[in-house]
């Protein structure tokens, strides 16, 4: 996440006035806090698959082995019949 802190000394200004928050690491400098992008976890300069080529390949799990941790997942969502229907 990023760290923010505010602009005006950490006191909150009168009530119609913007806080404004610098954002630490990126070069866009101040920020608003009306005007922040509420889809993003947070912004970062790095393309989302940068590390892709250096993580671990994992194995596919076995369908039956899928199947298995789906149903005893549900079990305790679903009341007997449903559960019998499922099957």
């Amino acid at each position: 996440m990023l760290r923010t802190r505010l602009l005006c000394g950490g006191r909150a200004g009168p009530a119609g006035r913007r806080r404004y928050w610098r954002t630490v690491g990126l070069t866009e400098g101040i920020v608003s806090e009306l005007d922040t992008d509420h889809r993003f976890v947070h912004r970062s300069t790095i393309p989302t698959m940068h590390f892709q080529p250096s993580l671990p390949r994992l194995p596919v799990p076995r369908l039956e082995d899928s199947v298995r941790r789906y149903l005893a997942a549900q079990k305790p969502l679903l009341d007997d019949e449903q559960y019998r229907s499922l099957v």
